[in-house]
């Protein structure tokens, strides 16, 4: 979400209204309550103050800007439709800016109106309330009746649901659960895993639930690993004050295993780590370790589009249940695919009576 301060004036939006992460919003702007505003919309408050209503809706790709200096009004329950462009202008309540209409400086279009598709109300024009106008410069083509304004301020109440409803349930989903010319089947490539061990440390360790059965899968998983030659990466999570990773899993990590220390709660937030998974060819990244609510959670849900993210749910902990199964209702919401151990090292291997199952079968019994 691009929310921009500029010269010390930030924006503030009410409760209950939605902007899309695609929207721009810069500068001296004050949107209302239960408002949505839509992707590719640009509300800039950087020459003047822009001033938005409770129940507004400005949709795609619509530009509100103002003159410096000159405060651009929006009132509460405006439609302003795909594409309009607002401009240091007063628009009062329960308007209706169509699709590519131009509302231009000075201007001000009066309660209950409506600007048609493509109209420009030009500089400095006055329009009255309860009027439907068009054409360019905009003129006079109808009148508005009580039927048809309740009918227009019942579409527009519609987008103040809406922006609950995107509020609530709307989540970007990782590109390969859509395209159609990538393998959508989910299982785990067999060529570009990487498994990311993140801050197995004795100070953190010691605090989490179940710890001897995380440490047992962690440890498998790093034998399994080693074994089929998938890479393995190590995080610390800022080892001068929580210690380095724990000597039980240290001792079964591969030689040269490169453990990238952090500060940042989030593996990506580390740009050595970013890097190394490049280094590696990464696609699919298999991630274990503590705390599931915390690094392991911003790890996961942080992660750049470009990756599948597998968690192994098994292999995490917190220190209390209800951090641990939020935060991988957290990371399922966020794209992440859950996983156990034994399901991983199953899913990587596809067969019984291959070369590779051979080498794992003591990994493989429980």
């Amino acid at each position: 979400m691009a929310f921009y301060e500029f010269e010390g004036k930030r924006p503030s939006v009410g409760e209950g209204s939605y902007v899309s992460p695609d929207a721009v919003v810069i500068g001296d702007v004050k949107i209302g309550k239960d408002c949505y505003i839509g992707p590719g919309a640009v509300i800039k408050g950087d020459y003047g103050p822009i001033i938005i209503g409770d129940n507004t809706n400005i949709q795609e790709n619509s530009i509100v800007h103002g003159r410096p200096e000159e405060t651009t009004r929006i009132g509460d329950r405006v439609t302003v439709g795909h594409c309009a462009i607002i401009h240091t202008c007063t628009v009062e309540d329960d308007v209706l800016v169509g699709m590519g209409a131009i509302v231009s400086d000075y201007a001000v279009v009066g309660k209950h109106s409506i600007v048609a598709e493509g109209a420009v109300v030009v500089n400095g024009q006055k329009i009255g309330e309860n009027v439907i106008v068009g054409g360019i410069p905009a003129k006079e083509i109808g009148k508005i009746d009580n039927k048809t304004r309740e009918r227009f301020l019942g579409y527009k109440m519609l987008y103040s649901q809406l922006a609950r409803r995107y509020e609530r349930s709307c989540r970007q989903v990782p590109e390969y659960l859509v395209r159609k010319d990538t393998d959508t089947s989910g299982l785990i490539d067999e060529k570009r895993t990487v498994l990311v061990v993140v801050d197995m440390q004795e100070k953190l360790f010691r605090m989490m639930l179940d710890k001897e059965k995380v440490l047992k899968n962690v440890i498998r998983l790093i034998r399994f690993a080693k074994t089929v030659e998938i890479p393995i990466v190590v995080t610390e999570q800022y080892p001068k004050g929580l210690g380095k990773t724990m000597e039980e899993v240290k001792r079964e990590l591969p030689d040269g295993v490169e453990v990238i220390e952090k500060v940042a709660f989030g593996c990506f937030g580390e740009k050595r780590f970013a890097e190394k998974l490049k280094e590696l060819s990464a696609k699919d990244v298999v991630v274990c370790g503590i705390e599931a609510h915390i690094c392991v959670g911003q790890t996961v849900a942080g992660a750049p589009r470009d990756y599948r993210i597998f968690l192994v749910a098994d292999a995490t902990s917190s220190p209390t249940e209800i951090d641990k199964s939020v935060a991988i209702e957290r990371a399922k919401m966020s794209g992440v695919i859950p996983t156990t151990t034994e399901m991983f090292m199953f899913e990587y291997l596809r067969a019984a009576k291959t070369e590779k199952f051979e080498k794992c079968l003591d990994i493989l019994r429980r």
